[in-house]
């Protein structure tokens, strides 16, 4: 489908100290800049993928005030920290598109609310559940659109990385795949059975090779 394209991953850890070692052990390029997010009392660093994608660490921010709704991405659950108290993890992807309200009509049982954001000179729209829960355990992408904003990974340093694949793993792929298709995705991750909970693998080109991330 034309306009859709990975945006970004994202990689949720305890707090960033965690988050940017685990990257940095993975994939031998460490995190860096990045800012907040008010509304969710989180704050990140980034990796640069490529000229329009990159790769996200995502933690709650220590000295934000007590947001007023669920934090995005299961962060405020204790399923999600008995996860990040084992490692770091890979946890969802954004699956960019310049047809958000289309592919919104379409799947906005699945996805939850279309909501702006912005920070500085950027501004954009993404799609986030109201208790934040990830759909699909995260196989499922949630969406963004930069609006008229330039891409961040612009602004990133050169890492030497890019994204070559994605994988994910569910109990049941059979519901997946038609939202994946729905979303015009299905061609972007390589969707495989999983006798456990849904999970992602991102597999990245780096300096020192070809790496995994999970």
């Amino acid at each position: 489908m034309a306009g859709v394209e990975v945006d970004h991953l994202v990689v949720a850890a305890r707090n960033l100290d965690e988050g940017t070692d685990y990257v940095f052990e993975t994939l031998g390029v460490r995190p860096e800049g990045g800012g907040v997010h008010g509304m969710m009392g989180t704050h990140n660093r980034l990796v640069r993928l490529g000229v329009s994608c990159y790769l996200e660490v995502i933690a709650i921010d220590p000295d934000a005030p007590e947001p007023s709704r669920p934090r995005w991405f299961e962060l405020d659950t204790e399923s999600m920290w008995q996860r990040l108290r084992k490692k770091p993890r890979l946890i969802t992807w954004a699956l960019r598109t310049d047809k958000m309200a289309d592919l919104y009509r379409r799947n906005n049982h699945v996805l939850g609310r279309m909501e702006p954001m912005s920070r500085g000179n950027l501004h954009w729209e993404l799609t986030l559940t109201e208790d934040g829960h990830l759909p699909g355990g995260g196989v499922i992408p949630f969406l963004i659109d930069w609006k008229q904003s330039t891409h961040p990974a612009t602004a990133m340093a050169d890492s030497g990385c890019s994204l070559a694949g994605l994988r994910g793993f569910h109990p049941r792929p059979e519901t997946i795949l038609p939202i994946l298709e729905s979303l015009g995705a299905a061609p972007l991750i390589e969707l495989k059975i999983s006798e456990s909970g849904p999970c992602l693998a991102a597999f990245i080109e780096t300096p020192c090779g070809l790496r995994e991330l999970r």
